[in-house]
């Protein structure tokens, strides 16, 4: 099996210099034993091929939640966001607002667009609305979540009878938060909204990340990013680069000079593994491989979901899977051929080596996928987009008669559909493993 050689040789040259220096004495119990061990590290990396990442919420369902996680926004992803506090006000109440937060760990590049129950509505310079029939009647102020923020979001100047946000002030900076005020008026005869209040659907382009690439104290990077200065990242939609940052993890602080800087500030996500534990070189190649792809990831995990899962699933949409090398926590890129380093033969192990690898043909996968991400105009839900068709005998060129799909997940891919360069290396994979 192609795929799999690329993580028997990461396990077997793990091992290899330790037997060496422990001298001739060892190769013969290395041999079997190290060798049935990289296969089995191989069948159990399989097992992340099919990332499950739960979520407390989906992305365009509005809740007020003050214990509801923290998410982190990566690329470009829409949704209502957390309302954090609320209130009606003026005469007559006939003002209400919300304070909603869309991302932590900020700042966010950009506000990018705003639709109410689905329909685009635009903005003026004072944050009152000025297009559809909400025209006059809706303001939205935005912050993108600076660590430290200079001043805090407020209710809308003007006002009748200069009402503002009760419940709110000045100190409520909300700094390393990417956050909103989100106001609607309603008339005498309460026909402006009918009684309901629009779903706001906000789609940013989230947070920077610390490239490697573009550091020039990283071995072939070239720019000003470093680590230890938010200040210097960049945005990104590369899928291992935001796998990378998970691992490093999500940092908000008010230290000046290292505000939100990795291990200098408090972590709220993420991994938050030591620069010693991670395999910088895996990702960057891996990061090099997804950006040939013309690729796009997206995503928005919050802070109770399993971290290993969300970050199999940053792997899973860069066309790679999980490793672990030398103790470090690294990945394996699947979407370009690699080079063999080693040939293992029974002249490198003491005896013959029986591995089963593969499940059997009546209960294989035999279709080429159900291929599903998500995708803006359908709200940010994950759709299935089309079906590669059947599987054909390899010898009678007939359909099966028995069609046993495999529906495929890609939650963080939003650009470039899960094809042959994406799909086909997880669907050799999963063929030859028992799928249930």
């Amino acid at each position: 099996m192609p795929q799999i050689v690329p993580l028997v040789v990461t396990a077997i040259t793990t091992v290899t210099s330790a037997v060496v220096a422990a001298g001739p004495l060892a190769v013969a119990a290395f041999n079997t034993v190290n060798v049935i061990g990289a296969g089995m590290l191989a069948n159990a990396a399989f097992g992340v091929l099919q990332p499950e990442v739960k979520s407390s919420s989906t992305a365009i369902e509005w809740n007020a939640d003050p214990n509801a996680p923290n998410r982190f926004p990566f690329g470009r992803v829409g949704g209502a966001g957390n309302i954090i506090h609320n209130a009606t006000y003026g005469p007559d109440k006939m003002f209400v607002s919300f304070v909603g937060v869309m991302g932590s760990s900020g700042p966010i590049r950009s506000w990018v667009g705003f639709r109410a129950d689905d329909q685009p509505v635009s903005f003026d310079g004072s944050g009152k609305a000025n297009s559809t029939q909400y025209a006059n009647v809706m303001w939205l102020s935005r912050q993108m979540g600076r660590q430290p923020e200079t001043s805090a979001l407020s209710s809308p100047s003007g006002l009748k009878n200069g009402a503002t946000l009760p419940g709110w002030g000045s100190s409520y900076r909300l700094s390393g938060k990417a956050a909103f005020v989100y106001t609607l008026s309603e008339n005498s005869k309460r026909s402006a909204y009918g009684g309901k209040v629009p779903t706001p659907i906000n789609t940013i382009e989230g947070l920077y990340c610390y490239d490697p690439r573009y550091d020039s104290t990283y071995p072939g990077g070239s720019g000003s990013c470093r680590l230890n200065n938010p200040a210097t990242w960049v945005y990104s939609t590369n899928g291992p680069i935001h796998g990378l940052n998970w691992a490093i993890g999500r940092w908000e602080g008010l230290t000046p000079g290292a505000a939100g800087a990795p291990y200098a500030s408090m972590k709220v996500g993420g991994i938050g593994a030591s620069p010693e534990g991670i395999d910088f070189a895996a990702y960057v190649e891996a990061a090099n491989v997804f950006d040939e792809n013309r690729w796009a990831c997206a995503a928005w995990p919050d802070a109770d979901q399993s971290k290993a899962s969300v970050l199999d699933s940053f792997l899973q949409a860069s066309g790679a899977i999980y490793a672990e090398r030398q103790g470090r926590i690294s990945c394996l890129h699947r979407a370009a051929p690699r080079t063999s380093i080693v040939t293992i033969t029974t002249d490198d192990t003491a005896g013959t080596i029986e591995y089963d690898t593969t499940t059997s043909l009546l209960e294989r996968i035999n279709t080429r996928g159900l291929p599903q991400q998500r995708r803006q105009s359908d709200l940010w839900s994950i759709i299935r987009f089309w079906c590669f068709g059947p599987y054909r005998g390899p010898v009678s060129n007939r359909p099966v008669q028995h069609r046993r799909e495999c529906p495929l997940q890609f939650p963080s891919r939003t650009l470039g559909l899960p094809d042959h360069s994406g799909l086909s290396p997880r669907l050799c994979d999963l063929r030859r493993r028992s799928w249930k």
